[in-house]
């Protein structure tokens, strides 16, 4: 709210700061006032008036600032953008008055066809003095001519990819082929989309070859498991399924390579976020058995996993068919069981600053330990509890 005051502020200061101005430069209070002009309008008139510049040109209220500041800087360089208005928007008159300070051949765009954005690439192309008809075809976006440009000043033979059908990430792939000689254009022919182009040119360029498994119809994720299993000689062959999503290939890399029992959830019966709470036990070596079923989901796997983390007893906890909210209740009454007996290991004194510490929410572990005296543990409660409000104050 204060933000929003302070700006508020600021806009009215920098009006009747413009406003002023306007006024010592002769104009009429009434004539201003009666247009409704903004802050950035009264700047624009302001700064025509000290180029000595005929103001009637753009002093109109219906132009927006930055409609007026394109008249001003054309009338700066002895010409009428408002002779562009018919036919062309704000964004187009730009780039238009861009190439006449830049001195290109504007006529090369001068087509209301052409988007602002694609006016652009074609002004930087000419600017460089550089051969553009390559991409001068308004049914290529931006991002496509930006592309062929790119290619152009490597000197690369862009009318090879200079197609409509391919999109703009497909037109990188091919030009970084052709920059590395990797021959991405003949796939990106046979159809193969951009991500899947991304993964050829990638295993390409470090000399593994997927482009059988890229025949066979395995998607982008698929790819990229598929190569890096290659790359680095992982027996992972029997797993490159269609029915496995990439997440999943890689759950099953990730096991390979930690030398855990992955076979236990090498199955597309898991979804990958199921495989991924199977190995995160496999390798904290838990009895992940206890919860590798297709029937729990995988936060129900997760709660399972992290209960035996905490040694708690998961005999009633991993139940097919406990819901996920009983999972934690189980686990919450256990943890608050085992929390009891601990404190009844104290002295009166030292139980009452660990459920002090446990009541605000700190964590009571640093200094619950027989050895530390009562006030000891009242000293570290209240470090604690301070620590965290100047967190919490600085976040």
């Amino acid at each position: 709210m204060e933000s929003r005051h302070a700006l508020k502020q600021y806009q009215d200061r920098t009006y009747q700061e413009e406003f002023q101005k306007c006024l010592d430069h002769g104009l009429k209070e009434k004539e201003l006032k009666d247009a409704h002009y903004d802050a950035e309008q009264l700047r624009q008139i302001n700064l025509g008036l000290e180029d000595g510049l005929d103001i009637h040109m753009y002093m109109n209220p219906g132009y927006s600032w930055f409609e007026m500041e394109e008249i001003r800087l054309g009338s700066m360089m002895g010409l009428d953008m408002r002779t562009y208005a018919e036919r062309f928007d704000w964004m187009q008159i730009r780039e238009i008055r861009l190439g006449f300070e830049e001195h290109v051949d504007i006529s090369v765009y001068l087509k209301p066809e052409f988007l602002a954005p694609q006016m652009q690439i074609i002004r930087e192309g000419l600017k460089e003095g550089l051969d553009v008809s390559a991409y001068l075809n308004p049914a290529l976006d931006w991002y496509q001519m930006e592309e062929i440009l790119c290619g152009i000043r490597k000197n690369l033979n862009v009318r090879e990819y200079a197609l409509v059908e391919f999109d703009s990430l497909v037109m990188r792939l091919i030009r970084k082929g052709m920059e590395n000689n990797v021959d991405i254009l003949s796939y990106a022919k046979m159809g193969y989309n951009g991500h899947v182009l991304e993964e050829l040119f990638e295993y390409f360029v470090r000399n593994v070859d997927i482009s059988k498994y890229a025949a066979e119809g395995f998607d982008a994720d698929q790819l990229h498991e598929i190569g890096y299993a290659i790359e680095h000689q992982l027996p992972m062959e029997p797993y490159f399924l269609h029915e496995l999503y990439g997440q999943q290939m890689k759950q099953i890399r990730l096991g390979m390579e930690s030398k855990i029992d992955y076979q236990m959830y090498a199955t597309p019966d898991y979804n990958w976020f199921q495989m991924r709470e199977i190995r995160l036990g496999l390798e904290e070596h838990l009895d992940a058995s206890r919860y590798a079923s297709e029937y729990f989901s995988w936060r129900e796997m997760q709660e399972i996993r992290m209960a035996m983390e905490d040694d708690l007893n998961i005999d009633e906890i991993a139940k097919v068919g406990n819901t996920l909210a009983l999972m934690r209740q189980l686990i919450q009454e256990q943890q608050q069981e085992l929390s009891q007996r601990e404190i009844e290991d104290f002295t009166e004194e030292q139980s009452q600053e660990i459920i002090l510490g446990i009541e605000a929410g700190v964590d009571t572990d640093a200094y619950a330990k027989k050895e530390l005296s009562a006030e000891q543990m009242r000293e570290i409660r209240l470090r604690l509890i301070k620590e965290r409000t100047e967190k919490d104050g600085d976040n």
